[in-house]
């Protein structure tokens, strides 16, 4: 009869246990422990292994538990043997999301922690230091890539997007899947690079930035989010949380201000009687992000557009005094992945989709305006050149699936699920296809210069590790513009 090893790893050390290795019977697995060991096991990898162990607790939906944590990220292939070499230590971890709680695959939040439970901030498989951070368990999306495509493609229109790495998740010994470890969304020099506030700031002069809020659904404490003065077509309410600073530390002046703030933008927008929103572009919003964050939600037909996991920030008045729309989060549901609200359908605009009434009522008027719908033109046209070109983006999509192909296997095993994942990147691909000819076809505005003739604006800047930075003399750094293009140069003082 058939048998199976299970590995014990000790956490204390980073050495495994030889004295440990137990074989036991398949058939008793079969009876006792299915469905934990009835699927192929990993043991060998060219993706990262991350393994948790929560000591015999279990994970939670809203409270954090302190659990062990292992990294393994060698050059070629991982073996679930081998040491841990990116991190061994302490995190305190739960379950995350909203609807994706019912799956039975979970994802979770979880933070680095020191010995005695303070946060890290530590770099995890090349990505940027922090303590914060996700681990995204695609489940409804078969073929895993969507919200990589989605930062992917983001990134290279010139913003800042989650970085993420694909890795296996080991819990309790327990093979999960395939996971993305994703950065969270928070101010920092390598992720959102805003001004840092601080809570006994009060003064006007020191409050005006920086501030991250998203839209996203209200919670039983009221103090994490307000709800604006004004609703969706629907009537219902529009909540903004308060991401940065957080609700615990945000002061009653900052609070103030950052509502005061939102109130006149979506009043701009609302009330202006069907005149030119132009004195709105050039003062009260960064117009380029909003037309940026209309289109890739536009291209992928994402139903939480707009209305959920929306974020928003604003840097201090000395650096920039205007709204920016931004980064985008969460598209496992788009690019045809589901039949509600006619995401599945490749004609139409989200916005005018079911969901589209409970969306907040900016890009209702915003692409009524023709200077709105001109810019929008001129920046679809300058896109399909290169970043949005099908050929392109095809090209992108293998190179982040080529990877996959056996941790993609060894989830459909583990789950159950009997999908050939190789048609599920070609209907991606075609699906994508279709909706460009479509957008070609209905995009509205008119591009009064060609887009390799429209100027093109500086965006930011980064350095040669892709960290934004400011100008800096005699270093190399990379320019990127809103065209798409990126420079690379010294300036010599």
């Amino acid at each position: 009869m058939k048998s199976i090893i299970i590995i014990y790893r000790s956490f204390s050390s980073k050495k495994t246990l030889p004295s440990f290795l137990i074989c036991i019977n398949l058939l008793f697995l079969s009876c006792y422990l299915s469905p934990i060991y009835s699927q192929k096991i990993l043991t060998v990898t060219n993706l990262p292994i991350i393994i948790i162990d929560t000591d015999n607790q279990t994970i939670n939906d809203d409270t954090k538990i302190i659990s062990n944590m292992g990294i393994i990220n060698g050059e070629d292939l991982n073996y679930t043997i081998d040491d841990f070499n990116d991190f061994n230590g302490k995190v305190s971890i739960e379950h995350r999301g909203a609807s994706s709680l019912s799956f039975p695959k979970k994802s979770f939040s979880f933070e680095t922690q020191d010995s005695i439970g303070n946060n890290l901030n530590v770099s995890l498989l090349g990505l940027p230091s922090e303590n914060d951070w996700v681990l995204y368990g695609p489940f409804g999306d078969q073929t895993f890539i969507r919200n990589a495509l989605t930062y992917s493609l983001y990134s290279k229109m010139g913003y800042y997007s989650p970085k993420f790495r694909f890795c296996e998740l080991l819990l309790n010994n327990e093979y999960m899947g395939l996971y993305l470890l994703i950065e969270k969304i928070k101010r920092d020099k390598n992720r959102l690079n805003l001004e840092k506030m601080n809570s006994k700031d009060e003064d006007i002069e020191d409050i005006s930035g920086g501030y991250i809020l998203q839209i996203d659904r209200g919670s039983e404490n009221h103090d994490k989010y307000w709800t604006s003065s004004y609703t969706s077509s629907s009537g219902d309410s529009i909540y903004y949380q308060y991401i940065y600073p957080k609700w615990k530390n945000i002061n009653p002046n900052q609070k103030s201000y950052v509502q005061q703030l939102i109130y006149n933008f979506e009043s701009s927008i609302i009330n202006n009687s069907g005149i030119n929103l132009q004195n709105l572009y050039d003062k009260t919003i960064n117009v380029n992000s909003f037309i940026d964050y209309f289109i890739i939600n536009e291209l992928s037909k994402n139903i939480d557009a707009y209305r959920l996991s929306t974020y928003l920030y604003k840097n201090h008045d000395d650096i920039d005094k205007r709204i920016h729309i931004g980064p985008v989060w969460d598209f496992n549901w788009a690019y045809g992945n589901s039949s509600y609200c006619e995401a599945d359908i490749i004609s139409g605009w989200e916005v005018n989709t079911p969901c589209g009434i409970y969306n907040p009522l900016w890009y209702s008027v915003l692409t009524e305006d023709s200077l709105f719908n001109n810019l929008l033109k001129c920046r679809w046209n300058s896109l399909r050149m290169n970043i949005l070109n099908e050929n392109n983006i095809a090209v992108l999509i293998d190179s982040i699936y080529s990877s996959l192909k056996g941790g993609i296997e060894r989830d459909y095993l583990r789950w159950g699920k009997e999908i050939n994942y190789a048609e599920q990147i070609v209907f991606l691909k075609n699906w994508l296809n279709k909706r460009i000819e479509w957008i070609d076809a209905h995009m509205n505005g008119d591009c009064v210069h060609e887009p390799n003739n429209t100027p093109k604006q500086l965006i930011k800047i980064v350095d040669v590790l892709g960290r934004e930075t400011l100008f800096k003399p005699n270093i190399p750094l990379l320019y990127i513009y809103d065209d798409g293009t990126v420079e690379k140069k010294v300036v010599l003082k």
